[in-house]
């Protein structure tokens, strides 16, 4: 499963911070967890998979709490156990959803943005109150175009309207709350695009710097907002997508019947 990062013996930018993870266990979010111990936070990871979030969690030297977004309680205990644990709570990062395949609209609503909304309004009053610090939101390029699905689209839209509102919420409280838009990663979610040739082709057609992304470059640009270092950004949506939102995906739409205007 690859190793795990050290933390570096001169401390780092999340040094003495407590950060909680959703979806910590694989892809985005676990390279978030692992970039986080680097950079000198206490990681808690929640999620559903024990064996897998439990052992990342484990190997960081952090702890895993059982966690479904969908439901409230369970976040409330969560959260309650972190301030029992730590006495505090400095870094939220929302991560966990899901790809929307095979799911229904409700569902990927329930996960992909009700989680979201829950985890800001239940997480930024004990951020607050630990001193301030910051909300990290994962949405999607799909938070600014169309073309990935009715629920995917709709619920990453709304995850960056969430994340403006909460920022008015938190400002001043000294919580910042921002977004992260990834383009194509190299995840589970996108394995079976990537086994494909042809799919990946016409898929990379659309990415000006011609590849996916690996997820320590999403994780990379949420440890800065997580950090002092973005003291002064509330509200906004960073775009790691390798330059896709440039032309906005005309492959995309030409692999669904429609022609690119040349005009």
């Amino acid at each position: 499963m690859g190793t795990i990062n050290e933390t570096d013996a001169g401390g780092g930018r999340l040094q003495g911070k407590v950060a909680l993870i959703t979806g910590g266990g694989r892809g985005i979010g676990r390279a978030i967890a692992e970039d986080f111990k680097s950079e000198g936070a206490t990681v808690v990871v929640a999620d559903l998979d024990e064996y897998e979030s439990g052992w990342v969690a484990t190997l960081l030297g952090g702890s895993f709490l059982n966690l479904d977004v969908r439901d409230e309680t369970q976040f409330e205990t969560v959260l309650a156990r972190i301030m029992a644990d730590h006495g505090r709570l400095d870094v939220l990062v929302n991560n966990a959803g899901i790809s929307g395949v095979g799911a229904t609209f409700d569902e990927i609503i329930a996960i992909n943005l009700r989680g979201v909304f829950r985890g800001c309004s239940l997480g930024l009053p004990l951020i607050a109150e630990s001193g301030g610090g910051a909300i990290v939101n994962i949405a999607s390029i799909a938070g600014s175009h169309g073309g990935f699905g009715d629920g995917y689209t709709a619920s990453k839209h709304a995850v960056l309207g969430i994340t403006k509102e909460m920022a008015l919420r938190g400002a001043r409280r000294g919580v910042r709350v921002n977004a992260v838009c990834p383009g194509y990663i190299e995840t589970d979610l996108t394995r079976v695009m990537r086994s494909n040739e042809r799919a990946l082709e016409t898929l990379l057609k659309q990415v000006p710097l011609g590849r996916m992304a690996r997820p320590i470059e999403v994780a990379k640009a949420v440890t800065w907002l997580a950090s002092d270092d973005a003291s002064y950004a509330t509200g906004t949506s960073l775009v790691i997508d390798g330059g896709w939102a440039i032309d906005g995906g005309w492959a995309l739409r030409e692999a669904n019947g429609y022609l690119r205007d040349k005009n």
